[in-house]
C-alpha cells in the first residue's frame, strides 16, 4: 500500500522502526517515544505521577511479565496517549484511562492499523471495508452514554480508556488494567487534610498540562468546576492566558457572567463574555463534525464550537482549557446514596438527624424520604442494559441492547453512592470526543485527569459532599481562591432554555432533515411521534431538546459514513 502518499501536505512520519511506523499530522504532532529493548511505541503525551516528562520507561517495564509490564505502564504515568506494545505477531494496544487520546484498530491488506481518527484525506489509503450497525445507532439514541463503546461501524474496533487490546487470531481479547472501582477503599485522612492534597494535586496536573504548551485560551462558565481551573492558571506564572472565555444565554439560568466576573475581579482576570450564537441550524452546520468515527456529542452544539475555535485562532492560543469532568470527580450530584454509604462504612450508631436533615434540605426531600432512601439504598445495582430514550424512538429501538460500560460491571462490592459516582465518570468519557476545537486544539480537561480521579475516587461520597451539599469537600479546598457568590452558590448553569429556542427556530430544517431522514427510515425513529413533537405547540410545553439536537448529529453521521462505506464498496 503507497502510503508515502500522505507523506506531503499535511501527513508525515514521525517514527519508523524495523516492523512499525507512525504518521502525524505536521501541525500538532503528538510526542512519539520508542519504548526500550523494542518493546514498541508510546504516542502522545504523558507525566510522572510527579508530573514530569521525564519518564523512567526501563524501569516500568522491567517485569519479565507482559501483563505487569502493562499494569506497572498504566500506574506509573498519567497523561493522554496511546501505547502499542510489542506482543507476538500483532501488536497489543493500550489506551490511558483518561481516554485523552483515541485509539481504533484495524486490517487492511495485512496491515495492522491503529488510529486516533479517519480523516477524509486517507479514507481511500487506510479505510477497511465497512458497514453501518443500525443496532448500535439505535442505542446511541437510547443511550448517549454508549457513544464511548463499540463503535456503530463495523470492520473498525475501539479501545476503551484503560483497557488492553490484544489479538487472538482474528478475535480480540480485552482486558481492563484500569477501572475506577478499585480505587474505592473506603479508608479516608481527615477532611481539612484532603482538602490540602486536592488543591496541590490539581495545581500540579493543571501545572503540567499547561507548562511548555504555548498561549492557551480558559473557558470560564461561571461554574465551580470551571472556577477550580481557572484559578490553577491564573497563579502560574509560566502559563499565558489569552482570553478568558465566558458564554451566556438569554434567562437567568443560562447567564452566569455575575459568577464568572466575580472571579475575574478577584483574580484580575480580564473575563470575555459573549451571547451564545442562535442561528437556525442547517446541514453545512451539522456537517462540520460529522467526519468522526463516533457522533460527536461534545460538538453537538456546533455553532458555540465554532466560534471558540475561532477566538482561540485570533488569539494564537494552542490549547483550550475547561472545567469538565469536574461534576463527576468532585461529586456534584449529592442524594440518598450518599447517607447509604456513610451507613455501611460507619454503621446505624453514626446516624446524625442533622446530616439527616441537610440532606433532605439539599435535595428538596423529608427527612423521613431521605432516611428512607438511604436505608434501602444498599439494593441498587448496576445499571440495567436496556435504554428507554427519547419518546419519538420507535418501541423496538428504544428496546436496544446497549452494551454495559466496562467501569460498571462486576460492582456488588462498590457502595452504591460511589457506583453513583463511577456512572457519572462514564458519562463524562463524552467530553474526550471530537469536535472543531479538538482538531484545531489541544482540548483540555483537567479535572479528568487519572491522578485526579484515582484521588477523588479514593474519598467516600459522604465526605466528598459533606452530607449536606454538592462538592463540599472541593469549595472547603479551594475556598481561598473563589468568590463568596460562587462559593455558596447553590443552583447550576442550564442552557435548556436556550437548546429550546435553537430548536424552535429550526423546525423548518428538522422536519424535513428528520422526518425523511434515515433514522425514520431504518425504524429507529417514529416519524408520526417526531412529528408530534416538532410542532411550535408542543416545544412552547417544553420537549426533550437535547434528544432532538443529538437526533439531527446522528442523522448527519449517519449521513456522511453511509455514503462512505458505499463508496468503499463500489471501489472494491
Amino acid at each position: 500500500m503507497a502510503l508515502t502518499e500522505a507523506s506531503s501536505g499535511r501527513w508525515t512520519w514521525a517514527t519508523k522502526t524495523s516492523n512499525a511506523a507512525v504518521l502525524v499530522r505536521t501541525q500538532r504532532a503528538p510526542v512519539t517515544r520508542v519504548l526500550p529493548n523494542g518493546r514498541g511505541l508510546l504516542v502522545g503525551e504523558a507525566w510522572t505521577r510527579g508530573g514530569d516528562t521525564d519518564l523512567d520507561l526501563p524501569k516500568l517495564l522491567a517485569s519479565p511479565s507482559f501483563e505487569a509490564q502493562v499494569r506497572a505502564l498504566c500506574a506509573g504515568i498519567w497523561g493522554r496517549y496511546v501505547a502499542i506494545l510489542a506482543d507476538g505477531v500483532r501488536p497489543a494496544i493500550l489506551r490511558d484511562p483518561s481516554g485523552g487520546l483515541e485509539a481504533f484498530t484495524w486490517t487492511r491488506s495485512g496491515l495492522t492499523v491503529i488510529a486516533s481518527s479517519l480523516p477524509a484525506d486517507l479514507v481511500d489509503l487506510l479505510a477497511p471495508p465497512m458497514t453501518l450497525d443500525w443496532d448500535r445507532i439505535a442505542g446511541y439514541l437510547a443511550v448517549p452514554t454508549s457513544l464511548s463503546g463499540p463503535l456503530a461501524l463495523r470492520g473498525i474496533t475501539a479501545v476503551a480508556p484503560g483497557e488492553l487490546l490484544q489479538q487472538a487470531g482474528s478475535q480480540f481479547v480485552r482486558t481492563t488494567i484500569w477501572r475506577p472501582d478499585a480505587f474505592v477503599t473506603g479508608d479516608h485522612e481527615p477532611p481539612a487534610i484532603l482538602q490540602g492534597r486536592l488543591m496541590r494535586l490539581t495545581d500540579q496536573v493543571v501545572g503540567a498540562l499547561a507548562s511548555g504548551r504555548g498561549p492557551v485560551l480558559a473557558e470560564v462558565s461561571g461554574g465551580l468546576d470551571s472556577a477550580i481551573v481557572a484559578a490553577a492558571l491564573a497563579r502560574r506564572t509560566d502559563v499565558e492566558v489569552r482570553q478568558w472565555l465566558n458564554y451566556y444565554s438569554h434567562g437567568a439560568e443560562s447567564d452566569e457572567r455575575v459568577y464568572a466576573n466575580a472571579l475575574g475581579a478577584l483574580h484580575g482576570l480580564s473575563i470575555t463574555s459573549v451571547a451564545k450564537p442562535l442561528r437556525p441550524i442547517d446541514a453545512q452546520g451539522l456537517a462540520i463534525n460529522a467526519g468522526a468515527l463516533r457522533p460527536s456529542l461534545i460538538g453537538l452544539d456546533y455553532l458555540r464550537d465554532a466560534d471558540v475555535a475561532e477566538r482561540r485562532r485570533l488569539a494564537g492560543a494552542s490549547a483550550i482549557f475547561t472545567g469538565q469532568g469536574g461534576d463527576a470527580v468532585f461529586g456534584q450530584r449529592l442524594t440518598a446514596l450518599a447517607l447509604t454509604d456513610h451507613l455501611r462504612r460507619e454503621g446505624l450508631g453514626s446516624l446524625r438527624l442533622g446530616s439527616v436533615r441537610d440532606l433532605a434540605d439539599w435535595t428538596g426531600s423529608s427527612a423521613w424520604t431521605v432516611l428512607g432512601q438511604a436505608l434501602a439504598g444498599g439494593s441498587r445495582r448496576a445499571p440495567a442494559k436496556e435504554g428507554n430514550g427519547p419518546s419519538f424512538m420507535t418501541d423496538g429501538a428504544r428496546r436496544a441492547q446497549v452494551e454495559v460500560h466496562p467501569w460498571l460491571c462486576a460492582q456488588d462490592q462498590t457502595p452504591p453512592g460511589k457506583r453513583q459516582q463511577i456512572e457519572r465518570l462514564a458519562q463524562a468519557q463524552l467530553v474526550t470526543g471530537d469536535c472543531r476545537r479538538s482538531r484545531e486544539a489541544d482540548l483540555i480537561h483537567p479535572l479528568l485527569s487519572q491522578p485526579l480521579v484515582e484521588f477523588c475516587l479514593n474519598i467516600p461520597i459522604d465526605v466528598l459532599t459533606g452530607l449536606k451539599r454538592d462538592r463540599a469537600l472541593a469549595r472547603g479546598a479551594f475556598a481561598s481562591r473563589l468568590p463568596d457568590a460562587l462559593l455558596h452558590r447553590r443552583s447550576k448553569g442550564d442552557m435548556t432554555s436556550h437548546y429550546g429556542r435553537w430548536v424552535s427556530a429550526s423546525l423548518p430544517f428538522l422536519r424535513g432533515f428528520l422526518l425523511d431522514g434515515r433514522l425514520a427510515g431504518q425504524r429507529i425513529i417514529d416519524r408520526d411521534r417526531l412529528e408530534a413533537v416538532l410542532t411550535p405547540e408542543q416545544l412552547a410545553w417544553g420537549a426533550d431538546y437535547v434528544s432532538i439536537l443529538f437526533a439531527a448529529v446522528l442523522e448527519a453521521w449517519v449521513g456522511r459514513w453511509e455514503a462512505a462505506c458505499s463508496d468503499l464498496a463500489t471501489r472494491g
